[in-house]
């Protein structure tokens, strides 16, 4: 039931005389727009819930009973209507969700067209009761005044233009001015009633408007100082100037000014320290505002001038004999830069103390720090600059706002000229197991640079398989060329060539994907003839590789049948392979050690018969089959 207000001045809560008539949790608090009051409504107290709703009267310091809610409820929204009435819709009871929905009539709603006003306004009141009326309705108003820094509070119905206002059948309020406000009523509030209890209220304060300026008292300078001038004006004749001043220029913070003045305006200097970067930076100033002046700011630009930008040479990636460029950042703070107002000026890059090129300062290129600022010069390495690293210096010979400045000596490495790889391995990338196939390799780099290394190394399923010896064009042009025959292993995937880094070429490599082709296969089949019941079929399966390995493991796949005529005698899978190297003949007979390449027993009906046993093949191993005529006695 208990109510607190926070004091933002003192920072705390302070605990209420007033108390809810109806305790409750889960209820909605929402101030009236019309006079400042809170509606309190809905929730559940005793575990109930509740459809009772009370009005908070900050003037008083009093809860009054309101109407009640279409539907007792908790958990519901409530939403302040601009004519003083108060939406309050959905919650739950015990039911579930509910679909109730309900508006508090504000009876009277009154407003001034300002929060504020100043000395020779009029203050003008309007309003409305939000419905039309059976007949007019008219009443009496009600004036006080409130002084800010005493907290008195004075009837001021001597002030009032009009005793009373009337409520047209229409429900609206015509703008009624009220009063005139005199600079007497500077730093005071005034409250306006109408009706004989508290029907409606409104406020307003009369205050004078403040102008604020912030600029330099002196020139700024980069790392120095900055003197700067907050001023502070009111308009009229002097004025309590209590409050407080900040100012903000870049990034920091002026201390805080609090002013004690009676006058027309107040100039404060101080000074803050210190803005490094050159250029423009954003300022700001604030003054708090008291009973009787506004608050009011400022922001503005100010110019940091006689700056110092850094120079550097970046890091390049240069390569012998081939064209670059030399990279220059000049680097300003971006928040620095006056974009009305570019910097300018030229970049001169000396080597050995010798000019060598000269560029103007580019605004429109970006460089890795994000700064558009900076130069480009070619510079294409000789054979000397790879012997003995080439070292440079520029300088930025300034403008009429930044200093002219030169950076570092710096060094640059000029690594091995580029080269270029070709190849081939004919004119398919399908090979057949076996076959010999024609490498070939054609290395290219700059004409000017000699070969040290003339090998390219030709790997295969992750195996070396060739060494390429290169042989140089003989016109002296930077051109070699070499080939060599190579066997590519068993379901090579990708051939790579490779030539290293020697002398001043660079490494070069180069791929062929490749796919091998199902390798062959011979059946062969042995059945004594004629024979008699029962009989063996005996048979051998053997892989054509051409003489190439097969790595342990390797799964055949696939399956032989043996069959009469057409009739499937049985069908027998093969295991994997040991590993199998044969580097004298072109085949590799398979007896599987736990299938005897046979099958026994045989009974079959009398007469010539035609025995097969054939090999159905995989995808990497071709089928096959070989056939025997036995007579069966």
């Amino acid at each position: 039931a208990e109510l607190e207000v926070f004091l933002p001045g003192r920072d705390a809560f302070e605990t209420l005389e007033a108390k809810l008539e109806h305790p409750r949790q889960g209820h909605i608090a929402v101030p009236l727009e019309t006079n400042g009051a809170v509606l309190i409504a809905g929730g559940s107290g005793a575990g109930q819930p509740l459809s009772t709703t009370e009005i908070f009267e900050p003037w008083d310091n009093r809860i009054v009973a309101a109407g009640e809610l279409t539907a007792p409820r908790v958990a519901l929204a409530g939403v302040a209507l601009e004519d003083g009435g108060v939406l309050a819709l959905g919650g739950r009871n015990a039911d579930g969700a509910s679909r109730s929905c309900g508006v508090l009539t504000p009876g009277i709603a009154l407003r001034f067209t300002q929060t504020r006003y100043r000395p020779l306004e009029v203050a003008v009141i309007q309003g409305s009761v939000g419905t039309t009326l059976p007949a007019p309705v008219t009443m009496a108003l009600s004036l006080q005044r409130i002084n800010l820094t005493t907290g008195v509070t004075v009837a001021a119905n001597d002030r009032l233009l009009v005793q009373s206002i009337t409520i047209p059948v229409s429900g609206n309020l015509p703008q009624t001015a009220v009063m005139n406000v005199v600079r007497d009523d500077i730093g005071h509030d005034f409250v306006l009633r109408a009706g004989r209890e508290t029907a409606a209220q409104a406020r307003f304060g009369v205050r004078l408007t403040t102008a604020l300026t912030l600029s330099p008292a002196l020139p700024v300078i980069a790392g120095s100082p900055a003197r700067m001038r907050l001023t502070l004006t009111a308009d009229g004749a002097p004025v309590n100037m209590s409050g407080t001043r900040t100012a903000v220029v870049g990034a920091r913070s002026a201390a805080t000014i609090t002013l004690s003045d009676l006058a027309a305006s107040s100039i404060s200097e101080f000074s803050i320290c210190c803005e490094t970067a050159p250029g423009v930076v954003q300022t700001s100033g604030r003054y708090s505002g008291n009973v009787f002046l506004e608050p009011s700011s400022v922001a503005g630009t100010i110019i940091i001038g006689n700056p110092a930008p850094a120079v550097r040479i970046a890091p390049a990636a240069l390569r012998l004999q081939e064209p670059g460029q030399i990279l220059v950042e000049v680097q300003f703070d971006a928040a620095s830069i006056d974009p009305n107002a570019p910097p300018r000026g030229t970049l001169a890059l000396s080597r050995n103390g010798t000019v060598i090129a000269t560029a103007p300062l580019a605004n429109n290129l970006v460089l890795d720090s994000g700064i558009p600022r900076g130069a480009l010069f070619p510079f294409t390495p000789s054979a000397a600059d790879r012997r003995t690293t080439p070292c440079f210096m520029v300088e930025y010979a300034g403008d009429s706002r930044y200093t002219a400045i030169r950076s570092p000596i710096t060094c640059l490495s000029v690594g091995p000229a580029a080269t270029g790889l070709q190849v081939s391995i004919g004119t398919s990338t399908v090979y057949t197991l076996g076959e010999n196939r024609t490498v070939t390799a054609r290395l290219t780099w700059p004409d000017s640079v000699g070969i040290v290394g003339r090998t390219v190394n030709v790997t295969a399923g992750g195996q070396s398989v060739a060494a390429i010896t290169l042989t140089p064009d003989p016109t002296g042009r930077g051109i070699a060329t070499g080939s060599a025959s190579v066997k590519l292993p068993f379901q090579t995937g990708a051939v790579v060539f490779t030539y290293p880094q020697s002398g001043d070429l660079s490494l070069a490599s180069n791929t062929i994907r490749t796919t091998m082709a199902p390798v062959s296969t011979t059946m062969l089949i042995n059945v004594p003839s004629p024979t008699t019941n029962p009989f063996t079929v005996r048979y051998t399966l053997r892989l054509n590789t051409g003489g190439v390995s097969l790595p342990p493991g390797t799964n055949v796949g696939g399956s032989v049948q043996i069959l009469d005529g057409t009739e499937v005698l049985a069908t027998q899978t093969l295991p994997a392979l040991p590993g199998i190297s044969d580097g004298t003949s072109n085949t590799i007979t398979f007896e599987a050690p736990t299938i005897p390449g046979l099958l026994t027993n045989v009974i079959r009906p009398l007469g010539q018969r035609t025995i097969r046993v054939r090999f159905t093949g995989s995808p990497l191993f071709a089928a096959s089959e070989a056939t025997a005529v036995v007579t069966v006695q």
